[in-house]
């Protein structure tokens, strides 16, 4: 999730960002399959296909009140399952439906369904539909921000495609949700779980890659680098590729000891009756990221680069 263009803007109009309600700016998505989008008061139905696999998406009544998307995926024609159904209404722009390869152990590739659900700054839900050894299952995603949730890229290119998508945690953790900057996260589908796989080896040239691009952008805006927002995010993907030792020292320079956000007196640093002594305040960042850090698992508690 790229912030440093948006973070500079909203200091240009303000000063700080404080309080900003701004969206980031979006990575590109990759469709990796075929693809299809119903938007409300469109099409009533939209199909695609692949090979024997098709997914069709269709807007459907709800009992009481509002209305659905629901996909239907079948296989030469027969109905397999549906995807969708029991998720409840949705205040949805739209709804995608894509047909990819995420296992390629699988009987057949994927079908995939996405729904927005609506709300600033929220969410979409995602289910894929897997077939192995004849028997159907369905995969729950996480829900994401923004309108499409995971972007899907064949990484490795090997022909099997690789869910990616932001570490939501860390939004509005130390700063705005525009002056957030999110880490990267990686998942594939192995058999009927989605595996988190941020940290193999054969992804970290794909995470330096990203790595760089928000280093060259957030290095046309000076102020990028003072926000606590920028630079959580900027430290957790370091430490990604075990570069935390490089990024610690830099943030302990860098960060802005007057933005408290995400930071209080009492973040453990003392007993709940001494919480008053405001001369403690302009310390408190780097303890509290490193605590949060811990606790999401960037760094480990033993983790000597970060004292």
């Amino acid at each position: 999730m790229r912030i440093a263009g948006m973070l500079a803007f909203c200091l240009a109009l303000g000063g700080a960002v404080k309080g900003a309600a701004q969206t980031p700016e979006e990575p590109k998505k990759v469709h990796a399959g075929p693809h299809a989008e119903l938007e409300i008061g469109a099409k009533p139905v939209v199909r695609i296909s692949q090979g024997p696999l098709g997914v069709s998406l269709r807007l459907v009544k709800m009992p009481r009140e509002g209305r659905a998307p629901v996909a239907t995926v079948t296989v030469n024609g027969a109905k397999a399952l549906e995807l969708g159904a029991g998720m409840g209404p949705s205040a949805t722009h739209s709804s995608h439906i894509r047909i990819l390869t995420l296992d390629k152990s699988a009987d057949l590739p994927q079908a995939v369904f996405s729904r927005y659900t609506g709300g600033a700054h929220c969410c979409s839900q995602t289910r894929i539909a897997t077939r192995n050894g004849g028997k159907w299952s369905i995969v729950e995603g996480t829900t994401r921000d923004g309108e499409e949730g995971y972007n899907f890229e064949d990484i490795l290119k090997d022909g099997t495609v690789e869910l990616t998508g932001a570490d939501n945690r860390f939004l509005y953790r130390f700063d705005s949700y525009a002056a957030s900057y999110a880490p990267p996260q990686i998942y594939e589908l192995r058999g009927t779980k989605l595996v988190d796989v941020t940290r193999e080896e054969k992804y970290r040239p794909w995470l330096r890659a990203e790595l760089a691009k928000q280093e060259k952008e957030a290095g046309e805006y000076e102020e990028t680098w003072k926000s606590n927002g920028f630079l959580a995010g900027w430290v957790a993907h370091k430490a990604l590729i075990g570069e935390q030792a490089d990024a610690w020292p830099r943030m302990l320079k860098l960060y802005n000891r007057d933005y408290l956000w995400g930071v209080s007196e009492c973040d453990g640093v003392k007993p709940p009756a001494k919480c008053t002594d405001p001369g403690q305040m302009g310390t408190l960042f780097p303890i509290a990221l490193r605590a949060f850090l811990v606790q999401s698992g960037y760094l480990a508690a033993d983790d000597a680069a970060s004292r």
